[in-house]
């Protein structure tokens, strides 16, 4: 999953840093991934959930893949 989150990161990102956290907490850890990508409409936030939806619809040469899939 976090190689997932770092690739679609790389991908999307047009270019611009990528920047890969990783923090210690009480209960275990937290891997935050930031980039200057366009990210995800606040209309289409629930779609991440569903198995294998894109925002875009559609794969393509550029982008392969399913979608998250979370």
């Amino acid at each position: 999953m976090v190689q997932n989150l770092i690739s679609n990161a790389i991908r999307h990102s047009e270019g611009t840093r990528v920047l890969l956290g990783v923090r210690r907490r009480a209960t275990g850890v937290s891997i935050e991934v930031y980039d200057n990508g366009k990210g995800i409409p606040k209309d289409r936030l629930t779609h991440i959930f569903e198995e294998f939806s894109r925002i875009d619809g559609a794969s393509s040469e550029r982008s392969p893949g399913l979608g998250l899939g979370l």
